[in-house]
């Protein structure tokens, strides 16, 4: 997942800029900013389009969230 990958790089990066202020450091940093940014403008988005079906009651009737299934359980006996 990229929030994942994300986080890790901001640690990795967290644990060496303050010591070591350099050209790869700092484009590592940039780098990371920029996929931070990528991943805000997605999440924004998102939130987005949800709320704007969760608005209206009609959509979110038409919806099909979890679909009911006929499912016969059998239980087998331990000794079969």
């Amino acid at each position: 997942m990229k929030l994942s990958r994300a986080t890790k790089r901001v640690e990795k990066i967290l644990r060496v800029v303050p010591y070591n202020m350099n050209a790869a450091a700092l484009e590592a940093l940039r780098s990371l900013k920029q996929e931070l940014v990528e991943l805000d403008t997605r999440a924004g988005a998102i939130r987005s389009m949800l709320l704007d079906v969760l608005d209206d009651e009609e959509d979110i009737r038409d919806m099909l969230i979890s679909k009911v299934r006929d499912v016969n359980f059998s239980r087998q006996s331990p000794e079969s």
